[in-house]
């Protein structure tokens, strides 16, 4: 909970980061969207945009739009622009996360059930498809929940956590 405290710690390892492989190597990336995350507990909205933004060219710029870190950094992104109010877009780069997790994971994937969750998030904050509301989030969290099922069985804590995402949609 000392987030202002990690910041410096975050910074100094982005320096050597950048002095040992370059600003624009994956693990640079890495640690961008963990410092992204630092700025988001710190309650500094503004901040993890631009960064998670950076995060994400880099990824884009080495591995193109077939890696799971590429997938990571579109979710991370898309999560934030929909808490910031930007549901088009937070959607758009949560279902791009899912498209990429679906073709290099498969669909029964712990990770791809994560990205259905992300996606159905996504459409409740942006009001479903086509104005539908919470009704066209429901097929994801629907699907979330049977991979996690299958994957990781019905005691897991996202299983759970599937559950009640899944209870909270209107039938």
């Amino acid at each position: 909970g000392r987030y202002a405290e990690a910041e410096p710690m975050y910074r100094r390892a982005l320096d050597i980061r950048e002095g040992i492989a370059g600003p624009d190597h994956p693990s640079y990336a890495t640690l961008l969207i963990n410092l992204a995350y630092n700025y988001d507990e710190d309650g500094q909205p503004e901040r993890p945009g631009p960064v998670r933004r950076r995060a994400l060219g880099i990824f884009r710029a080495k591995f193109g739009d077939d890696n799971p870190e590429t997938a990571w950094a579109y979710t991370s992104l898309g999560s934030l622009l929909g808490q910031l109010g930007q549901h088009g877009e937070g959607a758009d780069m949560t279902i791009k996360a899912l498209d990429i997790r679906r073709r290099l994971l498969g669909e029964n994937h712990p990770l791809t059930a994560v990205a259905y969750n992300s996606v159905a998030a996504a459409l409740v904050r942006r009001g479903g498809l086509e104005g539908a509301g919470d009704k066209a989030a429901e097929p994801y969290y629907r699907q979330a929940l049977a991979i996690l099922r299958q994957s990781v069985g019905e005691a897991h804590i996202d299983t759970a956590r599937a559950h009640a995402a899944t209870s909270n949609t209107p039938k």
